[in-house]
């Protein structure tokens, strides 16, 4: 990896970021006199990510790869800046600047070099591919990025990747469900498809339907579209979309413009099924992810922890502005639902063959396969990775997470925190309800205490 140079010109007074042949391009003012100061940005293990300043226009980036990392943290000191000074972005990177700012993030080499070398080991390593981390608080770790422009900032459909967010966790949280309710799947309806022919809809990722009721937890495990579509149905449209917009900052303006002018079940698959129209980041679905093993607080992410002059003086430093959206019982059954991808037969089982490591999170797969996802979640980081499977006609994603997670040294140590008042229980595997003597029993289940099934009818 090489250093790479960021530099530009102000078009109409406005700061403009683009991604280009591994190098950032930050728009500055290329006509002022040259600088001396130095705007250092450095991370948690004491990475220096910038060199210095020769001049106005020239910030330069110790390792190309970093250049992903370093356009968040550049955007957010505008913001952060902008709005604390009150300054244009124009102002606002010549402020910093001319104070020898010094950006301080919680940015982790050693995730950057296990992410880099997964990329290259791995089938993706010709395609575009994004990768963001964030630590136990939501602060970004590690961003990269491959490919034409900005795939970290880059708002995508992510596919089956929403279900947590936007039918299950919900589902939970108005006890419509719980951990072993059994739901119908089969088919919600029938279409006409683009040649005039009946279709079954939704189709399953797996290729078929069972045609009889299964268990949450399978459905999360194989990630069925039937039973999301099912069960947002029974959350209801507008608390989803509310859930999202108003708690997670979703963009959902065309799917509530294409409710009211064509009802409800036209975006049953925006919602069940990710196909969001404006989409969602990597930075994003790494933090939302987070909520679940963090007692069902969110704190959207953010890449600076402090800035400070080049005397030492504090111009910035992050407080936490974390907001309870789900209940700690909803959380952290989730966070035990979102465990079952990575078992054997389920979406994402070659992660949990490369680590022993606790993981929850889920997998996402678009037509045709130009978009990708995988979400993985550890007591130490939250981790989102998108890429174009096209050329290689799959989702390679949970390769590339296991190879991410053999790469890294994590701390077996470190646990997630359990939640006390979440029961476990053993459940009939045929009725979903608790176990009787005679019941088969494959699994047990998490239940919040008023929400617990009863003892199985079937076989008591």
């Amino acid at each position: 990896m090489k250093k790479g140079v960021l530099k530009g010109i102000i078009i109409a007074a406005v700061i403009i970021f683009t991604v280009a042949a591994g190098v950032l391009f930050i728009y500055l003012n290329s006509d002022s006199e040259d600088y001396e100061k130095v705007l250092r940005i450095t991370g948690g293990d004491g990475t220096e990510l910038t060199a210095p300043i020769e001049k106005a226009d020239d910030i330069y980036v110790n390792d190309s790869a970093n250049t992903a990392f370093v356009s968040l943290v550049l955007r957010e000191a505008l913001e952060i800046i902008g709005e604390k000074k009150k300054l244009s972005s124009e102002d606002a990177i010549k402020y910093l600047i001319d104070k020898g700012a010094h950006i301080e993030t919680a940015f982790n080499k050693a995730v950057l070099d296990a992410v880099y070398d997964a990329y290259m080991q791995t089938d993706v390593r010709d395609s575009e591919f994004a990768f963001t981390a964030c630590d136990e608080n939501n602060a970004l770790v590690c961003a990269f990025s491959v490919g034409e422009g900005d795939n970290i900032s880059t708002p995508r459909p992510v596919f089956s990747s929403i279900k947590p967010l936007s039918v299950y966790s919900l589902a939970l949280e108005q006890k419509k469900i719980h951990y072993s309710s059994m739901v119908a799947d089969v088919p919600y309806k029938t279409i006409t498809d683009e040649n005039g022919e009946s279709l079954e809809w939704p189709q399953n990722g797996v290729g078929y339907y069972t045609y009889h009721d299964v268990s949450v937890a399978t459905a999360v495990k194989l990630s069925l579209n039937t039973v999301a579509v099912r069960l947002l149905k029974e959350v209801g449209i507008e608390n989803s979309l509310d859930f999202l917009e108003d708690k997670l900052s979703v963009e959902l303006s065309f799917e509530r413009q294409k409710m009211e002018s064509s009802g409800e079940d036209e975006i049953l698959s925006n919602l069940a099924m990710g196909y969001l129209y404006n989409g969602i980041t990597p930075v994003d679905m790494a933090g939302y992810y987070r909520m679940f093993s963090d007692k069902g607080f969110y704190e959207k992410p953010y890449s600076i922890l402090k800035i400070t002059d080049g005397n030492g003086k504090v111009i910035f430093e992050h407080e936490s502005e974390k907001l309870q959206v789900l209940s700690e019982d909803t959380a952290f059954i989730m966070t035990k639902l979102l465990e079952e991808p990575f078992k054997h037969g389920g979406t994402a089982e070659k992660v949990r063959l490369a680590s022993d490591i606790g993981i929850y999170g889920k997998t996402g797969t678009g037509d045709s396969y130009e978009d990708c996802w995988i979400v993985g979640v550890t007591p130490e980081y939250s981790m989102a990775l998108w890429h174009n499977g096209e050329s290689i006609g799959r989702n390679a994603s949970s390769e590339v997470l296991a190879e991410v997670l053999r790469n890294l040294s994590l701390d077996a140590s470190k646990k997630f925190s359990v939640c006390e008042s979440v029961i476990n229980a053993e459940y009939c595997s045929v009725t979903g309800m608790l176990a009787a003597e005679k019941c088969p029993v494959d699994n047990s289940g998490w239940y919040s205490a008023d929400n617990m099934p009863e003892k199985c009818s079937l076989h008591n």
